[in-house]
């Protein structure tokens, strides 16, 4: 499929970004701080996730724009419970990293 609104996370399904992955891996493996910008709906995410599981570097991710409210302020308590979830959903990552997570609530308001 050429178009899909749900980010890819495989390289198989990305196409002509060769050189666009060559850079993301140059610069992940020798910097530490990696950006990637672009326009609206030109791949950003798709080559980010898709070369971090390329690489198999773990990660985790958070989609921001959940967090944002109509005027454009951080809603902070979306943003604490989105955080939280993902520690749940992603505990198996934390402990191949070698984290440990002790006391968690068992959910958050």
């Amino acid at each position: 499929m050429l178009f899909d609104i749900v980010p890819k996370t495989s390289m198989s399904d990305i196409f002509d970004r060769t050189e666009e992955f060559g850079d993301l891996k140059l610069s992940i493996e020798n910097s530490p701080l990696t950006v990637i910008y672009g326009i609206r709906r030109s791949g950003k995410t798709s080559l980010l996730r898709s070369g971090l599981n390329e690489m198999k570097i773990p990660y985790i991710f958070i989609d921001m724009r959940k967090i944002f409210s109509e005027n454009g302020m951080i809603r902070d308590t979306i943003f604490s419970r989105e955080v939280f979830n993902l520690f749940y959903k992603n505990l198996n990552i934390f402990r191949k990293l070698g984290i440990s997570i002790k006391n968690l609530p068992d959910k958050i308001k």
